[in-house]
């Protein structure tokens, strides 16, 4: 259940398939990178993991195919804030869910797909909690070491943000999002060096020349709300950056701390999602069919997510901007 700001930034960025393709591509091993097809991943539908995950996980469930291979494998994003010793045991709960999930919707299935567990970790305190399953197992080591064929193992992917530098950060993701993103994870509202401040404005104008600014709203709720009520890092980066639009961020500001935080950033991400979605889907309708009427621009404009992703899965297959629409012009 995504309960508290820094897992709604996390599940905001992490659910859009071009982030998630640039984020696990800085954490994976190449030589597993290069036998993933990330072309072609496809984020799992929240139904699909099952009630009983979603209630334990702000999860992100992708599907990758395996490079000229039928199969693939599953990457299971997760993100922590806080301690979790029995953070491999509700991973494992987490794949066995998805597993039955599979089983359950190809039965004549003899073999289940590998599952790829990562943890994003933002934490005020370096992660100290258990990486390997067998650590949560209450057994003398000796005892433990006797039994390791007959129990289950594995050790799930750490990326604790809050034991790396920036410039760390800032050199393994070129994504403009997912870095400015992950960076204001990393930083929980904490001003950085002065000495940062002009790379903080560069992140900035890196993410306006997206375009997207589903995701722009998206990051500065939670940056905002993180701060405590201070003027931000971000807010300060943003004027530096436009300084013709110090006005409008400032009255954004006052905005964000009369409406309130935590409201704000739910529903900031909840229409900055689909604000962003909109933005992609307008380009890519352009680079296919050209210019759009005013009408389909209207309709992008004040379209729902389940719509906007609807509409993005026709793109491929649709010869006419007509195809793309079928369903609401047969209404």
């Amino acid at each position: 259940m995504v309960d508290n700001p820094h897992d709604r930034l996390f599940k905001a960025t992490l659910s859009h398939p071009g982030a998630a393709r640039a984020y696990l591509r800085s954490v994976l091993p190449a030589a597993l990178c290069a036998a993933l097809d990330f072309e072609h991943m496809e984020a799992q539908p929240t139904d699909l993991v099952g009630t009983r995950l979603q209630e334990l996980f702000a999860d992100v469930v992708y599907k990758i195919p395996l490079e000229g291979e039928s199969a693939y494998v599953c990457a299971l994003l997760e993100h922590q804030s806080t301690p979790e010793p029995m953070m491999p045991l509700r991973f494992m709960n987490a794949m066995a869910s998805i597993w039955e999930d599979v089983l359950r919707a190809e039965p004549e299935r003899r073999r289940v797909p590998a599952i790829i567990p990562v943890l994003v970790h933002n934490g005020a305190k370096p992660w100290r909690s258990p990486v390997r399953l067998s650590e949560v197992n209450d057994l003398p080591a000796a005892v433990l070491d006797m039994l390791k064929p007959n129990l289950p193992e594995f050790e799930y992917v750490l990326d604790d943000l809050r034991v790396q530098d920036e410039e760390v950060v800032e050199a393994r993701i070129t994504d403009p999002i997912l870095r400015i993103a992950l960076l204001c994870l990393r930083a929980r509202g904490e001003a950085p060096a002065a000495s940062r401040f002009a790379a903080w404005v560069e992140y900035y104008r890196a993410l306006c020349r997206t375009g997207n600014r589903g995701a722009r709203e998206v990051i500065f709720w939670y940056d905002m709300g993180v701060s405590g009520g201070e003027r931000s890092v971000l807010l300060e980066a943003a004027m530096a950056a436009e300084p013709e639009l110090k006005e409008t961020y400032v009255t954004m500001y006052e905005r964000i701390l009369k409406e309130g935080i935590e409201k704000g950033i739910e529903q900031g991400i909840e229409q900055g999602i689909s604000k962003g979605e909109a933005t992609m889907l307008e380009k890519q309708l352009r680079l296919k069919f050209g210019e759009l009427p005013a009408d389909i621009r209207t309709r992008l404009e004040t379209a729902k997510a389940p719509e906007l992703e609807r509409w993005g899965e026709r793109i491929l297959s649709a010869n006419a901007l007509g195809d793309v629409f079928v369903d609401e012009e047969r209404k």
